[in-house]
């Protein structure tokens, strides 16, 4: 993979370009871009943000935030983030007296931090969190709660950062769908008979935000359209390049998916890249089966969503070509 590539996880998760500027770097790769990159280094060492210059005796004296910003970017970002908390739930302190930080706010005397989707922020913010910023927030003189959201467990995605986060770690708490009689309850609740409901729980098997698809169009007395899967396709799809969802719809048509079945299926593609992506995309990737593989139910709606888009004849041509490459991937 190259050095170009390395940076797209990350970019695709900045808000309004990063979608655009993750598959620039998609076809900057392409173009073998990162035969620039020796040159383009020696442009940025030289900026005198990044490479700051020893100045004089005072300087010296004092580590101005450009320099530790430079030296040791988490540390100092860390630490800003920590004195600014302190000051919003305790009061301001002494040692921050040449800092300008905000007044506390009346009523507050604890601290929740939530970091949703985790791992897409890992990449930016995991060695941050676990190396600096948790160890500071664990000395302030006051409650505080950090919560870590994340489609997969740390400790089987992210192992590397699961183990910097374990001295924090007080408790884990796995989701699961809804129970069939938790499910057949909303269901019933928001107008369905209760065969139909339990038809329903047969096909969604409990996925909190399906259920409430389904809830939402019976409560506006329609059928379930095609808008039902393009939103579900839209939904999954959210934080995806454009060249990661053309690669989702070709593994739906495949029951097991390794480098052998990725490059008989897309021939012109790099399945070794397509593995990196969809080993740590725990949003479709079924996490609890012997081999990499499509969710079955995730798979199962968009496959009618690719149904619906292409048609049954041009879906059976993908079918067999799904057929054929896992028989090629097994020889």
């Amino acid at each position: 993979m190259s050095l170009v590539y390395k940076f797209e996880p990350m970019v695709k998760r900045l808000p309004v370009v990063g979608r655009n500027a993750a598959a620039v770097l998609e076809v900057a790769e392409k173009l073998q871009v990162e035969e620039y990159l020796d040159r383009a280094y020696e442009v940025l060492v030289g900026l005198k943000t990044l490479n700051p210059k020893p100045g004089r005796f005072l300087r010296r004296l004092r580590v101005s935030l450009q320099d530790r910003l430079t030296d040791d970017p988490y540390s100092a970002l860390s630490e800003a983030y920590e004195t600014d908390v302190c000051a919003r739930v305790s009061d301001w302190r002494g040692k921050d007296w040449w800092k300008f930080v905000h007044p506390k706010m009346k009523g507050i005397d604890r601290f929740l931090l939530v970091l949703d989707d985790f791992e897409s922020v890992t990449p930016v913010l995991g060695e941050m969190l676990g190396k600096y910023l948790l160890k500071r927030l664990s000395e302030v003189p006051f409650p505080v709660l950090v919560v870590i959201a994340g489609r997969d467990d740390l400790y089987d995605s992210l192992p590397a950062t699961a183990n910097m986060l374990k001295p924090y770690v007080k408790g884990r708490i796995r989701l699961k769908p809804f129970s069939r009689a938790e499910a057949l309850l909303y269901l019933q609740n928001a107008g369905y008979g209760s065969s139909e409901a339990g038809e329903l729980y047969e096909e969604c098997l409990g996925y909190p935000y399906v259920l409430s698809l389904l809830v939402d169009f019976k409560r506006n007395q329609r059928e379930r359209p095609a808008l039902f899967y393009q939103q579900f396709y839209d939904r999954t799809t959210q934080w995806m390049t454009t060249p990661e969802r053309e690669w989702l719809i070709e593994l739906l048509y495949l029951d097991e998916v390794n480098e052998s079945s990725v490059e008989a299926m897309m021939p012109d593609s790099n399945p070794k890249r397509i593995m990196e992506w969809f080993g740590r995309e725990a949003s479709v990737r079924d996490t609890d089966y012997r081999c990499f593989r499509v969710a079955p139910y995730i798979r199962k709606m968009l496959l009618q969503y690719h149904r619906n888009l292409v048609g049954p004849a041009k879906q059976r041509q993908f079918e067999e070509r799904g057929q054929a490459a896992l028989a090629k991937a097994s020889q």
